[in-house]
């Protein structure tokens, strides 16, 4: 792993002078045990992070096939912009009017998504972190 060898190599350019043994090896143990929590939190957070983005992804493609089918059951598409200008870009807005619109909306409900999955991660997360003080304050 990339990150051991960082480790290994931040810990191998340490050379502590060797006055007290015992201190030496308490400050060692508390940076070490620092260093795996660090490590933990991590693991943890990429964890919640891949969670998140796969309800996301499963989310998005449900609603937005269901908004799709929603648009493909219209018979035809009534013209909802009424131009009395002649030109060919007018008229293929004109034409596919609907499918502007469902573009534009999914693009919305993509963000919508990705809006709502981000902070319920941010709350999730704050909870956690809530919960591991309350745990470190106890005796």
């Amino acid at each position: 792993m990339n990150e051991d060898k960082y480790f290994e190599e931040l810990f191998s350019n340490y050379k502590p002078t060797l006055n007290d043994s015992d201190a030496f090896m308490q400050t060692l143990q508390r940076r070490l045990d620092a260093v795996e929590y660090v490590r933990l939190q991590q693991a943890e957070q990429q964890k919640r992070y891949r969670r998140y983005i796969l309800i996301a992804l499963i989310v998005g493609m449900v609603l937005g096939g269901l908004l799709i089918a929603f648009v493909m059951t219209f018979s035809q598409p009534a013209a909802l912009l009424s131009f009395r200008i002649q030109s060919n870009v007018i008229e293929l807005i004109q034409q596919n009017v609907h499918f502007i619109a469902l573009i534009f909306v999914l693009l919305l409900l993509g963000v919508s998504v990705v809006v709502i999955f981000h902070s319920m991660q941010e709350v999730d997360y704050y909870l956690s972190m809530r919960r591991k003080e309350k745990l470190a304050e106890r005796p």
